[in-house]
């Protein structure tokens, strides 16, 4: 009976009609925000090539499907001349898809930003990220870039809202004249 115990914790097993076990395949570990934290963490000193890594998406927010889910993750790189840039994030990409789909059988995936570009606030999913996302590790930059993401924004005009899932967004504050044009962006000379 121990040996059933202790498969019991690593393997999910069925029953047949007639009381007999069927080994179904290796359990899944559960997802969650804090263990895939704990699995970015575990990366140590490798962590040290980026300015910062974090999680978005529904994981953190809430409405994530053990079943089909991916994992969020965005990668801050240092800003890069392009082709070290393009190599530095095929190498996050595939360290972080290993690691993920290693565990948990699932899909990752992986935004990554220089610093540069993270001031440009190219995408609103980079201002959901700002405001919303959970940033896991930083040298000290992503933070502050994040926070002033987030007051240009509201100095724009901009709100945050949120919706369904708990999802957040952001939109221009009513009334709304058609045509409005709103930029996000921090100066690449301000001082972070």
């Amino acid at each position: 009976m121990k040996v059933k115990k202790v498969l019991a914790a690593v393997w999910d097993f069925g029953t047949t009609d007639e009381g007999g076990l069927t080994v179904m395949g290796p359990r899944k570990p559960p997802i969650s925000w804090e263990s895939v934290k704990d699995d970015i963490l575990s990366l140590g000193e490798e962590l040290g090539e980026l300015e910062g890594i974090g999680l978005v998406g529904s994981l953190i927010w809430g409405g994530f499907d053990e079943e089909k889910s991916d994992i969020d993750v965005f990668i801050v790189l240092p800003d890069l001349p392009p082709e070290e840039f393009r190599a530095a994030e095929r190498r996050w990409r595939e360290r972080l898809s290993r690691l993920f789909y290693g565990k948990y059988q699932r899909d990752v995936t992986v935004i990554a930003y220089s610093l540069r570009s993270l001031r440009k606030v190219p995408v609103w999913h980079t201002l959901i990220m700002a405001s919303d996302g959970l940033l896991i590790w930083d040298k000290g930059k992503v933070a502050k870039i994040f926070r002033r993401i987030v007051e240009e924004a509201e100095k724009q005009g901009l709100e945050r809202v949120v919706c369904g899932y708990k999802h957040p967004i952001w939109r221009i504050k009513p009334p709304v004249k058609p045509g409005t044009i709103v930029k996000v962006e921090i100066p690449e000379d301000e001082e972070i």
